[in-house]
């Protein structure tokens, strides 16, 4: 104890054979160190010690604000582990650790938890699950969920680059709410959190954000190219102008159109026979594509979203 009045009121032997004690102390002084009192003061805290099996003190705490914190009863102590103790106590000033109740003196109830937080260290979640490819002018929200990490009671997310949307939610699931303008990668991240504090970062999700607006219209100077509609449902237009048009024609075959999907698997080829070369998509699984196109020696490329 220290120089002032200090009273155990519980006690209980834990895994490795030592104990921990639980009581108030008005001292601040001696084994006593940590009072939440006024300076010079000498209300009460709460004060925990765990002893070694041999009865020396290994550690000790105090608990509380400026005014007095008490508790009577070895029942007014929930043991939920050799590790984790919940406590009922009264205060008469909220301040320092006491969170609840008023300046005034009248008391409060005060419920507080003492845990070891060694020992529930918060695990790294999975990385994110969601969308790898996104075309914002269809659909400017995404989900993405995680898997439960241990000892974790809520979790964390955000986006990189911050530019990219915003984030909401801080459960398993987040809504990300996209920036209409914003064209690259996103990383999507996420982290356990709980009261004894937060894991690492997961590992990023990516996901490939399009606009997919309008017309995509290319022109080099000489030979130029419009696709459209964009996103397309049934049918997407090549629309092609070049110079030397009629004498091309003479030729059939004078240029080509493949189509990839995003794993760069091509999914349609077609020869340019004509100015306007038709992709029929009805048979196509909606999502986002990339077309190269090649007339007179010259090379177009671009995306193109498929959503029937």
């Amino acid at each position: 104890g220290g120089w002032h009045s200090d009273y155990p009121g519980y006690i209980s032997q834990v895994d490795d054979g030592g104990f921990l004690v639980f009581g108030t102390t008005s001292s601040n002084s001696g084994d006593v160190a940590g009072n939440h009192s006024y300076p010079n003061g000498n209300d009460s805290d709460i004060w925990t010690v765990k002893l070694s099996p041999e009865g020396g003190i290994l550690w000790q705490n105090c608990y509380g604000g400026w005014g007095n914190e008490t508790f009577y009863s070895p029942h007014s102590i929930l043991k939920k582990n050799n590790t984790d103790f919940v406590m009922v106590a009264r205060s008469d000033h909220k301040s320092g650790d006491v969170q609840c109740g008023s300046t005034s003196v009248n008391y409060t109830a005060w419920l507080f938890e003492i845990k070891d937080c060694s020992q529930y260290p918060v695990a790294n979640p999975n990385s994110p699950i969601g969308a790898d490819t996104i075309c914002t002018s269809n659909n400017l929200q995404s989900t993405y969920t995680t898997n439960p990490a241990n000892n974790a009671t809520a979790y964390e997310w955000i986006i990189e680059p911050v530019t990219a949307g915003m984030v909401t939610g801080e459960s398993l699931q987040t809504t990300i709410t996209w920036s209409p303008s914003f064209e690259g990668t996103a990383a999507i991240i996420v982290r356990g959190t709980s009261d004894c504090g937060e894991s690492e970062w997961s590992q990023p999700h990516y996901t490939q954000v399009y606009t997919c607006l309008g017309v995509n219209e290319m022109f080099d100077g000489t030979t130029g190219l419009k696709v459209y509609p964009n996103p397309a449902q049934g049918f997407v237009v090549f629309d092609f102008y070049a110079p030397n048009w009629g004498s091309a024609m003479a030729n059939k075959g004078c240029g080509i159109v493949s189509i990839a999907d995003v794993f760069g698997q091509t999914v349609a080829e077609q020869v340019v026979t004509s100015r306007k070369t038709i992709w029929n998509t009805y048979k196509t699984k909606n999502g986002i594509y990339f077309y190269k196109a090649q007339i007179e020696g010259k090379t177009f490329k671009g995306k193109i979203i498929v959503k029937k």
